[in-house]
């Protein structure tokens, strides 16, 4: 008997749960966890031979795009408390890669502000970053990255509760015009919100 188009639509259909699909979300959820282990690991060594953390390197890239902040105002940046940066403001500090100045528009609340030392070694850390994002590169397509970004925001609009998550399975990009790429403050925006602090997972990748 040949399927009727509405049961082939119904059995295609995103909205449509297979049996299969809860052990391939697992598998998923297992193998991004791996990842961000293995990434946490990398950063570690890193550390560990005198490098930033990538918490540490995504502060400073924050100091270096926007001038100085204060304390709250990098918290809300990187949308995680006060307390955790502060904590990563006085490593920095005592490594001499930022330093307290006064706020004019506030006595008591100081700002932080990125320091020549620390602009250089920021320039070494995001020097090591493109090197390690360009041997990654190698070995993965566009198309397979383009297609795993969007699953991932979905998964991750559905995981915290975000109302008018698509649900659309969208053709891929691939064939449209390529757009110069430019670092923007609404992409660093996206990966402030989607890191979190070296010592929590979701890991900072890089």
């Amino acid at each position: 008997m040949i399927p009727s188009a509405t049961a082939i639509s119904a059995a295609t259909s995103p909205n449509h749960f297979h049996p299969h699909v809860s052990n391939e979300i697992e598998l998923l959820f297992a193998q991004v966890n791996a990842l961000a282990l293995r990434l946490r690991h990398r950063g570690s060594l890193g550390a560990s031979q005198g490098a930033l953390l990538p918490a540490e390197t995504l502060v400073l890239n924050i100091l270096a795009q926007a001038g100085p902040q204060t304390v709250p105002q990098i918290a809300r940046a990187r949308t995680t408390s006060r307390q955790n940066i502060q904590i990563m403001v006085n490593r920095l500090e005592r490594e001499g890669f930022v330093e307290s100045v006064p706020n004019p528009a506030h006595r008591r609340s100081l700002l932080v502000a990125l320091t020549e030392r620390g602009r250089e070694r920021l320039e070494i850390a995001n020097k090591i970053k493109v090197g390690f994002i360009k041997d990654i590169g190698k070995h993965v397509s566009e198309v397979e990255l383009q297609d795993a970004i969007r699953l991932l925001q979905r998964l991750n609009d559905l995981l915290s509760g975000k109302t008018g998550a698509s649900t659309e399975r969208k053709p891929s990009n691939a064939s449209k015009p390529k757009k110069q790429r430019t670092t923007s403050t609404s992409a660093l925006a996206i990966q402030n919100q989607n890191e979190s602090d070296a010592n929590e997972l979701p890991v900072s990748l890089l």
